[in-house]
């Protein structure tokens, strides 16, 4: 009876852990692809770093970076910046592993 007790604990401890690593990967990849954007619309410093944070806060709501990528597409198209659909994909998956190579390495 007490190694089940203990296998669930583990098991808990375990699944606890691993929702907050995807939590700060999210968080994370959400400021990168946040501060790639507002570079590639040419923002200033200030302006990208609370252009990431707004990042941040979708992520909170949009584990699937939906939301994120739609906002790119739409700020991109405002900003005049001509990159395409497949390549706000692509940057934002690259973000997500880059994301949790500096999680794992923290």
């Amino acid at each position: 009876m007490d190694s089940m007790k203990k296998r669930e604990d583990d098991f808990e401890k375990k699944y606890a852990h691993d929702e907050e690593l995807r939590f700060k990967i999210t968080m994370r990849a959400a400021k990168l692809i946040g501060t790639w954007a507002a570079e590639e619309m040419g923002k200033s410093n200030e302006e990208a770093s609370n252009y990431a944070a707004d990042f941040v806060n979708l992520a909170m709501k949009d584990k699937e970076f939906a939301e994120i990528k739609a906002k790119i597409r739409a700020d991109f198209d405002e900003y005049e910046v001509d990159i395409s659909d497949n390549v706000i994909a692509t940057e934002c998956g690259r973000f997500i592993e880059e994301a949790k190579n500096q999680i794992r390495n923290d």
